[in-house]
């Protein structure tokens, strides 16, 4: 299957934000050391006050280019929901895609007995594994037909929770989505699509 503009589209959106909210607490950073230097006593601080205000004015210019992306993405995905679908839509797969990301989501062991610690923080690794695969998962929906994208972990522990997952995955997306029958995933690589057909 391939990704569809949606898919490819959030992907890169959240890329972006990420990239955005680092270089937003660099810049608070940055002005916060120029700050400090400029009002100390050494001269050799003050002087480099100069470099850390270049660089925050850098990552602000950076950080606006940033923002007109993400309302570019923004616009051209309300664009092409209007002409190929229906804007609501794009509404509902950002709704079902933090839906799937809430449900796929486990929560770490917390050690009880201390003998057990390294079998948890050994559990605990595979978690976050599995978590971080599941934060990338997306659903796009669309009039006619659902498209269920979702990263399958790299190592066969965190593989096998989402194998156990399954039919519960199966049934939750029916339940969120009762006008779409969801046939079996479909393994491509280190992705696994799910798709779902109008009733």
């Amino acid at each position: 299957m391939k990704k569809t503009v949606f898919i490819k589209s959030y992907q890169i959106f959240t890329m972006i934000l990420k990239i955005s909210f680092a270089l937003m607490i660099f810049s608070i950073v940055s002005k916060l050391f120029a700050v400090t230097f400029e009002i100390s006593s050494f001269t050799s601080l003050r002087h480099f006050s100069m470099y850390v205000n270049l660089a925050n004015d850098v990552s602000v210019a950076i950080l606006f280019i940033l923002a007109i992306s993400l309302s570019s993405i923004s616009l051209y995905l309300i664009v092409h929901r209007y002409k190929n679908d229906q804007i609501r839509n794009l509404m509902r797969s950002i709704d079902e895609t933090w839906e799937l990301h809430h449900f796929l989501k486990h929560n770490e062991s917390t050690p009880i007995i201390p003998t057990a610690i390294q079998q948890v923080n050994k559990s605990n690794k595979v978690t976050r594994e599995f978590n971080r695969s599941a934060k990338r998962s997306i659903v796009d929906v669309q009039n006619d037909t659902v498209t269920i994208y979702i990263q399958i972990p790299r190592s066969q522990q965190a593989q096998r929770i989402l194998q156990e997952m399954n039919s519960q995955l199966k049934e939750q997306l029916s339940n969120r989505m009762p006008d779409y029958y969801f046939s079996n995933g479909t393994r491509e690589k280190n992705i696994l699509w799910i798709e779902g057909k109008k009733r």
